[in-house]
């Protein structure tokens, strides 16, 4: 027959109360970020200028040859 013994394990108890709080903390965090709508930053409006004083994408002999080197 097993024996009763007449202490607590204070390991034992820290560690369940520890994974307890552990799991209602993830839960709470996870339900919250499900409800919560994501903040939606507006875009911004390109005008001309924008347009103008960017080049672009060039594809410049430099380029070229990283490309011819990249292949496998």
């Amino acid at each position: 027959m097993a024996k009763k013994h007449k202490f607590i394990d204070a390991r034992r108890r820290t560690f369940l109360q520890g994974s307890a709080v552990l799991t209602a903390t993830a839960v709470s965090g996870a339900a919250s970020a499900a409800t919560t709508p994501a903040i939606v930053e507006p875009e911004q409006a390109v005008t001309d200028s924008d347009t103008k004083s960017h080049a672009g994408y060039r594809e410049t002999d430099k380029v070229r040859q990283y490309y011819s080197k990249a292949r496998f």
